[in-house]
């Protein structure tokens, strides 16, 4: 799983060179439980025999802990989360604004 190298000790004050690796892995389907936050689900792969947890849409966090899915402001985060809508509409479903605020000049 690792390089033989990885098992090379360094002494006090000698940088140990980086390795990346990638972690990929699922939970087994008869493992019930693992996605505990109340607002995550879960995501089926392989075969539907294995799953993943993630939080649900509007929600950022860790899916297998309690509360570790939390609420975030897509509004604060448009470049993550831009507005679907074109102009002139607004909100989930990007229903038709029924009215423009209007600037009132008295001459």
């Amino acid at each position: 799983m690792v390089p033989e190298r990885w098992h090379i000790t360094y002494g006090l004050g000698t940088e140990a060179p980086l390795w990346t690796s990638v972690l990929d892995w699922a939970i087994n389907v008869s493992r019930d439980g693992a996605c505990v936050s109340s607002s995550s689900s879960r995501v089926s792969v392989r075969d539907d025999q294995w799953y993943l947890c993630n939080c649900s849409k509007g929600y950022q966090g860790n899916p297998y802990v309690k509360d570790g899915c939390k609420n975030i402001n897509e509004r604060k985060l448009p470049k993550l989360y831009p507005c679907p809508c074109k102009f002139g509409r607004r909100g989930e479903d990007c229903k038709p604004i029924l009215y423009f605020p209007r600037l009132l000049l008295q001459y």
